[in-house]
């Protein structure tokens, strides 16, 4: 009986690791995706460098 008491408190702790390699093999995903669009679509970015070009003045009739 002992030992079944022992794999009881030894499971938060195999949750707890398990948690946290998951969490980085996510991560790690993510950040291989996101250098991977940078590198392939370079252009693709929410915000151009040069800002919005200059709009034209309405004239009023």
């Amino acid at each position: 009986m002992p030992h079944e008491l022992r794999g009881l408190q030894d499971q938060p702790h195999e949750v707890f690791t398990y948690i946290l390699t998951a969490g980085a093999f996510v991560g790690l995903l993510i950040v291989v995706f996101v250098i991977y669009m940078r590198w392939k679509h370079p252009g693709n970015s929410r915000a151009p460098k040069g800002g919005a070009p200059p709009r034209a003045k309405r004239r009023r009739r």
